[in-house]
């Protein structure tokens, strides 16, 4: 998906199941070039396992694509049905539009509205939804009462998310350390939110296939979870199961793919590591397994996104 400057949302790829939101759910199609999805105040966007969600400048919370039984509802309609255009979750105007409050995993969506309470829906066989159970929901749910969430990052069955005081959360599956509680086995599952530490200086966070990543406000960067194809910049393939830090103190935004990570700087690096396959890293190195450590990709680079395994980037 790309979003242009005027508002106009625009989509293009695999189709299966409606996930381009170009109503063709009779005759789906994959597109090889941008396609522009109807509407014009579009501001925020995300794709999931055969589904997609995106949120207007109004408020207001759009989801399309695959959402029978395999997908529990995740387009929060309340049903099992499967849409090939964007359909809106209820009638609220307060969703939260900016990318730190705005979540969409596999088969789970997370949004932190205006109020600064969280919700969750979808499927929850690991506690993903937060609600103290793994019960799927097919409409949004409030995970418990506290009103000071900030930002949250979904992924493939884990969540992670900061309060407004600095504090990191996790909940969801914790089978490889993504759920950084210093276990990092299958009984680290939570099915709540539960804390990470004591610190009070996170201040971004994207969590991704087996793994998770955050930036405190000092500008440091910290890597956990599954570390195989060296997606935590170690140097080494290690499994971690508690924050470990990346060199450096000036990263900005990091961008967690399936088995890889982008990450940018405040002087505008763009740096990459981890599965390097299929040239998924844009090294121009195809013939890579992996690239353990973070490797700069020329350039200046203002923002990045991902979408399974594939980059990519606006200077």
């Amino acid at each position: 998906f790309g979003l242009k400057a005027d508002g106009t949302l625009w989509a293009w790829g695999e189709n299966t199941r409606g996930q381009l939101g170009l109503n063709d759910q009779g005759n789906p199609t994959r597109r090889s070039s941008p396609t522009q999805i109807s509407g014009t105040t579009w501001t925020r966007v995300a794709s999931g396992m055969n589904c997609s969600a995106a949120v207007k400048t109004d408020g207001t919370l759009w989801m399309w694509g695959r959402n029978d039984s395999g997908n529990s509802g995740v387009l929060g309609q309340n049903n099992l049905t499967n849409y090939s255009s964007p359909v809106q979750v209820g009638t609220e105007t307060t969703w939260g539009i900016t990318e730190a409050r705005f979540g969409l995993g596999s088969r789970n969506m997370s949004n932190i509205k205006t109020d600064g309470t969280l919700w969750s829906w979808g499927y929850s066989d690991y506690g993903e939804s937060g609600q103290n159970n793994r019960t799927k929901y097919s409409s949004p749910r409030q995970v418990g009462t506290d009103t000071s969430w900030a930002s949250i990052s979904v992924a493939y069955m884990s969540c992670t998310a900061i309060k407004t005081n600095g504090t990191l959360w996790a909940w969801g599956r914790g089978r490889y350390g993504e759920l950084p509680f210093n276990i990092g086995s299958p009984s680290g599952n939570r099915s709540s939110p539960t804390q990470i530490g004591t610190d009070t200086t996170w201040s971004f966070v994207s969590q991704g296939n087996g793994f998770g990543s955050a930036i405190k406000t000092d500008g440091t960067l910290w890597m956990w979870g599954a570390g195989n194809e060296g997606r935590l910049g170690q140097n080494n393939e290690t499994q971690r199961s508690s924050p470990i830090q990346i060199p450096g103190t000036t990263w900005s935004n990091v961008c967690a793919t399936a088995q890889n990570m982008q990450a940018l700087k405040t002087d505008g690096t763009f740096w990459v590591w981890g599965h390097a396959g299929s040239g998924r890293l844009g090294l121009n190195a195809p013939g890579a397994a992996h690239i353990s450590s973070p490797t700069q990709i020329p350039g200046t680079w203002q923002f990045i996104g991902s979408s399974g395994n594939t980059g990519s980037a606006i200077k």
